[in-house]
């Protein structure tokens, strides 16, 4: 493989990530939408609620940055594109296509971050709760 290849293997590997994660991170926020809104039995203690607030907050997070980095990817690449064009318009020659590009890949890697870390102490925090509900 020469390197332009691994670069797009790289590039795919990083967008198949990001929505696996957002897809994860949504789908634990309906159960813990359930867990918060249904009866349970034995009641949730206060550190139960609070651990499970904190899993729901960093799941949101997590799915925003996901969001996000799904714009700023579509976006820079857009940029890019239009930075690399021989043939803009005039309204489009106003515009300074480096800095737009610049701008969204650096928004792209810091959501790839926010994401990943989001995402982990989200996990942890569920982790907790269900511990704390095992040996309650």
């Amino acid at each position: 493989m020469n390197s332009q290849e691994w670069y797009m293997r790289s590039a795919v590997s990083g967008g198949e990530y990001i929505k696996a994660v957002t897809a994860l991170s949504v789908g634990s926020l309906a159960a813990f939408f359930i867990a918060l809104t249904a009866k349970v039995e034995p009641p949730l203690t206060d550190f139960q609620k609070k651990s499970l607030l904190a899993a729901l907050i960093m799941m949101s997070l997590s799915t925003f940055s996901g969001v996000i980095n799904w714009l700023a990817d579509a976006r820079w690449a857009y940029a890019l594109g239009k930075k690399n064009d021989t043939d803009l318009s005039e309204e489009d020659k106003k515009i300074d296509w480096s800095e737009q590009e610049k701008y969204w890949h650096k928004t792209k890697n810091i959501t790839r971050g926010t994401i990943t870390i989001f995402f982990l102490i989200g996990v942890i925090a569920a982790a907790i709760y269900m511990l704390s509900r095992l040996f309650a």
